[in-house]
C-alpha cells in the first residue's frame, strides 16, 4: 500500500512540474522559441515498415494531410527586414492555420498604403517564406485561403490595364506555384477583393 503511495505521489509531482512548464513557456520574452500552445510531443506516425514517417508537404490534389493534434505550434522566427511587423506576424500566428492544414499566410504592408507582400509561415517550424508577391506590380494584394486547401487566390489591382487581377496558386510547402492564367476584371468602388464573389 505504502508503494502505491509513493507512485501516485511521484505521478502527481511530475504532472504538476509539467503543467507549470508549460505554463512557464507562455511566459518567456518575446524573441524566443517558445511554443504558442503548450508543448507536448509530436506523434509521428509509421509506415509500413515500421519507421515514422511525416507528412508530405501537399499532394497532387493540393488537399492537406492532417497534423497530429498532439503537434506542437512554435514561434515565429523573424527576418530582420520584417521586424517592424512583428506584433501583426505574431497575432496572426496566434490564430492558428489557415493555408495547407499548418501554414499560416498574410500581407504586410510596404512602404505605402497600397503596396503589400505576401508572406507565409510554417507554424510546426517558425520558418517564414516571403513569397515575392505583391509590392509595386500587385499593389492592393489579398490572398483568400484555407486550412484544408494548399490553393490561394490573390487578387490585386492590375496597373497596366487600370482594372483588377486575380489568379490562384498552389502552396508546394516551400513556394507559390502558379494554378491559373491572370484573370483581369473590372474594378469596383469596393476594391479588388470585393469582386471576387461576385464573378
Amino acid at each position: 500500500m505504502a508503494d502505491r503511495q509513493k507512485i501516485f505521489v511521484i505521478g502527481a509531482t511530475v504532472a504538476a512540474l509539467i503543467g507549470a512548464g508549460a505554463s512557464a513557456m507562455a511566459l518567456l520574452p518575446e524573441g524566443t522559441d517558445a511554443p504558442v500552445t503548450p508543448a507536448t510531443a509530436p506523434v509521428a506516425s509509421a509506415s509500413s515498415e515500421g519507421a515514422p514517417t511525416e507528412s508530405p508537404e501537399s499532394t497532387a490534389d493540393g488537399v492537406m494531410p492532417a497534423v497530429s493534434s498532439a503537434q506542437s505550434y512554435v514561434a515565429p522566427v523573424i527576418p530582420a527586414d520584417l521586424r517592424a511587423h512583428t506584433a501583426r506576424i505574431r497575432s496572426r500566428w496566434a490564430q492558428g492555420p489557415n493555408l495547407a492544414d499548418h501554414y499560416v499566410q498574410m500581407t504586410l504592408s510596404c512602404d505605402d498604403n497600397d503596396c503589400r507582400e505576401l508572406i507565409v509561415g510554417n507554424l510546426l517550424t517558425g520558418e517564414i517564406v516571403q513569397t515575392g508577391m505583391g509590392f509595386e506590380d500587385m499593389p492592393d494584394l489579398v490572398a483568400t485561403s484555407s486550412r484544408e486547401s494548399a490553393y490561394l487566390v490573390l487578387s490585386w489591382i492590375n496597373v497596366r490595364g487600370a482594372n483588377c487581377a486575380r489568379a490562384s496558386y498552389r502552396w508546394t510547402g516551400g513556394q507559390l506555384a502558379a494554378d491559373s492564367d491572370i484573370v483581369e476584371f473590372p474594378y469596383e468602388d469596393a476594391g479588388c477583393d470585393r469582386a471576387l464573389d461576385g464573378d
